[in-house]
Formats: C-alpha cells, sequence, structure tokens
C-alpha cells in the first residue's frame, strides 16, 4: 500500500469516527430536547396561574383561600392532654389531679386512654402494669384502683360513682365518650384516683385525646355538655 492509499485509509477512518460523534451528539440532543418538553408541559405560565388563583379562590371556601391561613375560628387540629400529677398513690389513699385546657382554643374530647405503674416505695422503682400480661393473674392488674372524672367548671361527674381503672383506658382500645365532650379555653377537669388496694402503691395517668378548635361565642356552645 503506497501512501497515498494510508492516506485515504486514515481519512475513510476519521470520517467514520466524526460521523459516529455526530449521530452520539444527535441522540443526545433528543434526549434533551424530549426532557425539555416534559419540563415545559409541567411549568404554568403566569396567566394559568392567575386563572387557577381566582379558580380557587371562587371554589374553595374562604378559610382555605390561596394566600393567607384563613379564618381562624373554623381551624383544627388534633391534640391530647395528660393528667398532671404523678405522685405514687399510697395505699387506700387518694390523689386529685386534673388537666387544664389551655386559652387559645376550646378542647373536644373524644377518648382517653390510661397508663399505670406499680411503685416501689422502698426502692423508689416503677414497673409499667402491662394490661395485656396474663403470666400471673394480677400480673396486667392495677387491682382496686378506681378512678372518677369531673367538669372543675360545671361539677358534672361522668360517673355515678367511682369506676374500676382496669375497666377502661386500654392503650390499644381507648375508652370512647357516648358523646364528644366541649372544654372551653382555660376549662379543666378534675380526676380523682383512690387507690382501695392494701398493699401496692400506683402510679396512675390518664391521656385525653381530641381536637383543639377556634369557634366565635364559646360560650354559646356550652348547651352542647349534657348533665
Amino acid at each position: 500500500m503506497d501512501q497515498t492509499q494510508m492516506l485515504q485509509a486514515q481519512v475513510q477512518q476519521l470520517q467514520e469516527q466524526a460521523q459516529k460523534l455526530k449521530d452520539y451528539v444527535d441522540q443526545k440532543q433528543l434526549i434533551l430536547q424530549a426532557k425539555e418538553n416534559q419540563l415545559r408541559k409541567g411549568l404554568l405560565s403566569p396567566d394559568a396561574v392567575q386563572n387557577l388563583d381566582r379558580k380557587m379562590k371562587s371554589d374553595l371556601p374562604s378559610w382555605l383561600s390561596p394566600g393567607n391561613v384563613g379564618d381562624l375560628n373554623q381551624v383544627i387540629w388534633p391534640f391530647l392532654f395528660v393528667t398532671e400529677n404523678l405522685s405514687p398513690i399510697a395505699p387506700e389513699q387518694t390523689l386529685r389531679t386534673q388537666f387544664s385546657n389551655t386559652q387559645e382554643a376550646s378542647f373536644i374530647v373524644t377518648h382517653f386512654t390510661k397508663a399505670v405503674y406499680r411503685y416501689d416505695a422502698i426502692t423508689g422503682e416503677t414497673k409499667y402494669i402491662n394490661p395485656d400480661d396474663t403470666t400471673t393473674p394480677t400480673a396486667g392488674s392495677a387491682k382496686d384502683l378506681q378512678f372518677s372524672i369531673r367538669d372543675g367548671l360545671s361539677s358534672r361527674e361522668f360517673f355515678a360513682s367511682a369506676a374500676n381503672l382496669d375497666e377502661y383506658g386500654h392503650p390499644r382500645w381507648p375508652t370512647r365518650l357516648p358523646a364528644p365532650q366541649f372544654i372551653i379555653p382555660r376549662g379543666n377537669y378534675e380526676i380523682t384516683f383512690n387507690n382501695n388496694n392494701a398493699a401496692e402503691y400506683f402510679i396512675p395517668v390518664i391521656t385525653f385525646f381530641g381536637y383543639k378548635m377556634r369557634v366565635e361565642n364559646a360560650e354559646s356552645l356550652l348547651s352542647t355538655i349534657s348533665g
């Protein structure tokens, strides 16, 4: 092969490499254009955004309109309160505790759960009483521990007499009230625990679940609380 043929072969090889490179670039360009088109489809023009804003304002309630948090009197959110006093209750003694609603909104109580701990007065150790513990007949029981609930403002009692705490507020099956109960801002529930056990110390805790809600003329809703 003479020098001319060698040069022609090299030129042809370079042309083939250039063509492959061009094909690769063209393919990448097509991919980028396709991605750009997808992005463009996902974008809204300024007019489309304004139209959407107007449509939402006309279709949505005032408290959901874009651009503001809406009427605070129609805001509702889940909430909970826990009884405040965590002191051990000595045998055959009584403990009174409460929870107080905060001032920013009313509280609607829907259900409650309990947690009870055995307390060792000598060592100071506490042990959770698991209601599902069946290793012994009394392992999952706070025997002879009773409680009552009272509305601090109306003095309305939830029970005709003190009830056994073992029968209420299982963590997996909360006790649901027959009807939601309304507590105005700064209202409170008073809870009394009676430890009728002759030997054991208990530390009981009740957690009340429900919803905080801002409402107008909250006093007018007191009629929803039946005696």
